[in-house]
């Protein structure tokens, strides 16, 4: 709950000083001046206020508590804001809002969203793929003001509750878009909006309320099977060098749990030994943790096979088209059924496995494998970053039979000797 106070800035001087408000919410901390001055001497320190009966005591002084006054009524209005619709009290928020009311200070020049948006996804230092998501998003945008508000252009002020719902409707009875495209599209705008404000350019805080919420799905997620994975590993690709290395490094990543990112940087010298043998050591790209990862046998036959590293491997897209046709040679070819939601519809779809297969298949298999095999959840937690044990849970792609499996090993479902006498 946020707090206030006033202080003076020379409580010790001969004459006038300023008269600062202090705005605390937990260990946050804002310090403003609110322009206002008092002789330390009139000033009643346990009321934060001036002692309008002290010595000397003038109408500007008696001006001065009214401004106070009015600096307490504006923080009231702020938090009873905030709490009413949901949003959460940032102190940012606070500075730009008493500029407003007291000073008259003005944001920046007004810009429309897309006119900043633009600007920023330029020259914001960003992946090819967030750059290109930055893009995409704009262009729906683009779209959205042509079809929805006839060419109006989108103001900062504009992004609301209402906005959002009528986004999100657009996007998907329109444009037809799968739910997670949409939630991409959310996402980004809350970027937007959120580089907008540090900059000053607005202090509408709505697309951080709870109902401005990005929508996600699981979709297409598969593992693969002991089996499966022996069947990829056990395919002939000598004559193709390019299927082999594909091969190899997903293998590696069915075994290790690394993204694709880190599995690119894995060299010989990432290789250490641990008092219980051989591990991978490895700082992740996408969260800067250091992972040790055991090395599983299949890890150490194909490093001993490429020379200790990795063979170079495509782009992600070209990847995940080459492991599909893995999947495929090594007949992996069942059909599995896939719940998407587009268009605001639930639809579920069979497809043939190998078309489910991605980079990614990679973690979760090691995952759920290891899973089954009974590692324990924090020590896989631990290669695979995930923070909860409920989000791991989620991440799991456990079907009724895999569950009927693990139960059937449980010494609750074993059959117990009878003892003949």
């Amino acid at each position: 709950m946020a707090t206030h106070s006033f202080v003076l800035k020379e409580p010790g001087a001969n004459a006038d000083t300023i008269i600062f408000l202090i705005v605390r919410d937990g260990n946050k901390r804002l310090k403003y001046s609110t322009g206002e001055k008092v002789n330390p001497s009139k000033w009643d320190k346990a009321k934060q206020r001036v002692n309008l009966k002290a010595d000397g005591v003038t109408n500007s002084d008696k001006a001065v508590n009214n401004q106070l006054e009015r600096y307490v009524d504006a923080l009231d209005k702020l938090v009873s804001n905030a709490t009413l619709n949901k949003l959460p009290f940032d102190l940012g928020l606070v500075r730009l809002y008493l500029d407003r009311e007291f000073t008259h200070k003005q944001a920046k020049a007004a810009q429309t969203l897309l006119e900043f948006a633009d600007g920023y996804q330029k020259m914001a230092t960003k992946k090819p793929g967030t750059r290109a998501s930055y893009v995409t998003t704009i262009g729906t945008l683009r779209e959205y003001e042509v079809h929805r508000r006839k060419g109006r252009p989108l103001g900062f002020a504009d992004i609301g509750l209402d906005f959002y719902l009528d986004f999100v409707k657009y996007c998907q009875e329109v444009k037809e878009m799968a739910l997670n495209t949409v939630g991409t599209r959310v996402k980004i705008i809350k970027v937007f909006m959120e580089v907008a404000r540090q900059k000053g350019l607005h202090d509408n805080l709505a697309y951080k309320g709870k109902g401005f919420k990005v929508m996600k799905e699981e979709v297409d997620s598969v593992y693969l099977t002991e089996d499966e994975l022996a069947k990829i590993y056990g395919l002939d690709l000598s004559g193709d060098g390019k299927l082999d290395g594909v091969r190899d490094v997903f293998m590696v990543g069915c075994r290790t749990g690394l993204r694709f990112g880190d599995l690119k940087q894995l060299t010989p010298d990432k290789i250490i030994k641990a008092g219980w043998g051989d591990v991978i050591r490895i700082r992740t790209q996408k969260t800067g943790e250091v992972v040790y990862v055991p090395l599983h046998d299949q890890t150490v036959e194909i490093l001993k096979k490429h020379g200790g590293k990795l063979p170079r491997v495509p782009s992600n897209q070209e990847f995940n088209r080459w492991v599909k046709e893995l999947a495929q040679m090594a007949g992996i070819t069942h059909e599995v059924a896939t719940t998407r939601t587009q268009a605001g519809a639930s639809r579920e779809t069979l497809r043939p496995k190998c078309q489910l297969v991605t980079a990614h298949t990679a973690r979760r298999t090691f995952a759920t494998l290891a899973y089954k095999a009974k590692v324990p959840v924090q020590s896989i937690m631990k290669i695979t970053g995930h923070s909860s044990e409920k989000v791991f849970q989620s991440y799991l792609k456990l079907g009724s039979e895999d569950h009927a499996e693990i139960m059937q090993q449980h010494e609750y479902f074993r059959p117990k000797l009878k003892v003949v006498g």
